[in-house]
């Protein structure tokens, strides 16, 4: 597949991984697990129903489901019961859909997933091979390390959104097609759209696919011209290392100024004491400071689980204005990290090894900070994982800032 494709793909596939991730590591924090007993109604745990086995784990065999759950096995994981329930299903060898599934069915593993039986809603997460093979009645999400094949038998009466490194249609979609993959191999229909970065589209005749074509690509050979006439076809030029630098530097320096013609605004506005204060709030309570802001990021998934249940139950009212003040306000936050930890940063830089600097030096100071921040979070394979540090100490910075700072003054008044 192309680069640009590439890290579209691996960075969709991170974000989609992490929240799967998050939602097992935080389930088990807010949940309490009741004690095995002989009565179902004695096995119900509060807010979501977890249930996990370290072999395989059938459902035909597992308690009752009741409001969203999750399921997880270390082994295999086989659906052979009918399920009506939102959830999760995690499976590390392999998971088998044999029975009926309705509602949204998020399902997971390292390994192969096989959809042998009719699903409503299929969000499918694998490192490995996912294999359709029954009606899907709605949209169907894939993400897959290796191959994505519709079968035969496979019918999608919604979209088709998918991202893997081969994805073979032999049997139909309702809807459109659309995502990314090294190759496409299509032999069964398309009823309308197929929009896709792709390096290789092989499509076995001019009525598989009855509406638009769009392909992006860097394979400039590749032509399907003669039986999709109309067919649009994009070809991307694939980027020297060095002009990648060129463009990551100038897009790191406009950034940076940015951020510095932003910090010299706040920094008038508060009087030259704004980010003095976020300093010493977070150096005196940097211990809550890097556990608040973790579990900010941690309890995404649980506040959106908890308005969906607020669905359910009819609170939506009250839920849904929660879920959204809190998402936007981590989002604002996140898409802001580098200036409010850089700001922060920059303070103790000054504080720690420069005296009576004036606004200039402090000015060249901060750009560099925030310049330097940028450009590592901009480094492979390693600069997702220091950006996500920056965004969770942002985060607890403010959380600091909000929670903290009326006993960081009490403190210094008692001195």
């Amino acid at each position: 597949m192309g680069y640009i494709q590439s890290v579209k793909k691996n960075k969709i596939t991170l974000i989609l991984s992490i929240l799967a991730i998050i939602i097992i590591a935080t389930s088990n924090i807010f949940v309490v697990k009741a004690e095995e007993t002989e009565k179902n109604e004695e096995n119900i745990n509060k807010i979501i129903d977890i249930e996990e086995k370290e072999g395989l784990y059938k459902f035909s065999e597992g308690r009752d489901i009741y409001l969203p759950f999750f399921r997880m096995s270390y082994d295999k994981v086989e659906i052979d019961k009918e399920i009506s329930n939102l959830g999760i299903t995690y499976g590390n060898r392999g998971v088998d859909v044999n029975s009926k599934t309705q509602n949204i069915q998020v399902i997971a593993s390292n390994d192969t997933i096989r959809v042998n039986e009719n699903m409503e809603y299929a969000i499918i997460l694998s490192r490995g091979n996912v294999i359709i093979d029954s009606t899907i009645d709605k949209t169907l999400v894939v993400f897959a390390g290796e191959k994505v094949t519709l079968t035969e038998n496979a019918k999608v009466s919604g979209d088709v959104i998918c991202f893997s490194n081969l994805l073979e249609i032999k049997g139909s979609v309702s809807g459109s097609v659309i995502g990314g993959m090294t190759d496409a191999i299509i032999s069964g229909k398309i009823e309308k759209d197929f929009r896709a970065e792709a390096d290789n589209v092989d499509i076995s005749s001019n009525d598989n696919i009855l509406g638009k074509i769009y392909i992006e690509t860097l394979n400039k050979e590749i032509n399907i011209k003669e039986k999709y006439g109309n067919a649009s076809i994009k070809f991307i030029e694939r980027a020297s290392t060095s002009s990648k630098i060129i463009d990551i530097l100038i897009s790191a320096v406009k950034t940076a100024l940015v951020y510095t013609l932003l910090y010299l605004l706040v920094f008038k506005i508060s009087k030259e004491k704004i980010f003095n204060n976020l300093l010493k709030t977070t150096s005196k309570n940097f211990g809550f400071s890097v556990m608040s802001g973790a579990i900010s990021y941690l309890a995404i998934p649980l506040v959106v689980l908890l308005a969906f249940l607020g669905i359910f139950i009819g609170i939506e009212e009250i839920m849904i204005p929660i879920m959204v003040f809190y998402l936007a306000n981590i989002f604002v936050i996140s898409l802001i990290s580098i200036f409010i930890a850089g700001g922060v940063a920059h303070e103790y830089v000054i504080d720690s090894y420069f005296k009576d600097v004036d606004l200039t030096k402090r000015m060249v100071c901060v750009f560099f900070v925030f310049l330097s921040m940028i450009l590592f979070t901009n480094i492979p394979k390693i600069g997702i994982y220091i950006n996500m540090i920056i965004m969770i100490m942002a985060v607890g910075i403010i959380f600091s800032y909000i929670f903290k700072r009326e006993e960081s003054i009490k403190s210094k008044k008692k001195k």
